[in-house]
C-alpha cells in the first residue's frame, strides 16, 4: 500500500533568490578585514546561576571562583 501526498497551488509564483544568496562581487570578497588591536584590558566574563539553594549551584559557583583567582 502506498500513499502519497503534497500540497501546493496550480498558480504559485516563482521567487527569486534573496540577496544574501546570490554570489558577493568581486570587490567584496577581495577585501581583508584588518586584525583587532590588541589592549591590555582585563577580560570579564558574567554567568548566572539558577539558584545557590541546591549543591550542584553552589559547586558550579565555587569552582568558577576558584579558577577566576588562579588565572589572575
Amino acid at each position: 500500500m502506498s500513499l502519497f501526498a503534497g500540497c501546493g497551488s496550480k498558480n504559485a509564483e516563482k521567487t527569486e533568490p534573496a540577496q544574501a544568496e546570490q554570489p558577493a562581487k568581486k570587490e567584496e570578497t577581495a577585501k581583508k578585514e584588518e586584525p583587532a588591536k590588541k589592549e591590555d584590558k582585563p577580560i570579564v566574563i558574567g554567568i548566572s546561576l539558577l539558584t545557590l539553594e541546591h549543591q550542584f549551584f553552589q559547586d558550579m559557583k565555587a569552582s568558577m571562583e576558584k579558577i577566576a583567582a588562579e588565572s589572575r
